[in-house]
């Protein structure tokens, strides 16, 4: 009986040594999943700074973009089109006025 007992003695102590390394290990994995939350958070805190930035840049362009636009085709398409417009009007008036066939009803 008494080697029952030593052999249950060891049994206790190798239960409670791992017990021990298996907290330790818990510990470790803790402290590193902290250390590794921490880092995510300082590269996300990077990362947005750097997407707000790109999103101003962005809302800049659309602005510069709509600026120009607009600027175009205030002074540059309307007048054309208007210069077109009026002509297309002269040259039809005129082939209207000055056409040979105005006595049988085509223009």
């Amino acid at each position: 009986m008494d080697l029952l007992a030593l052999i249950r003695d060891i049994a206790i102590i190798v239960l409670a040594v791992e017990t021990i390394v298996v907290g330790l290990a818990a510990l470790v994995l803790i402290f590193s999943l902290w250390k590794l939350v921490g880092v995510v958070r300082r590269h996300l805190d990077k990362l947005v700074g750097i997407t707000t930035d790109v999103l101003g840049t962005t809302a800049d362009t659309a602005r510069d973009v709509r600026g120009t636009t607009t600027f175009v085709a205030d002074h540059a398409a309307r007048p054309l089109i208007q210069v077109i417009s009026a002509l297309t009007g002269m040259s039809q008036f005129a082939r209207a006025a000055f056409s040979r066939d105005r006595g049988n009803g085509q223009g």
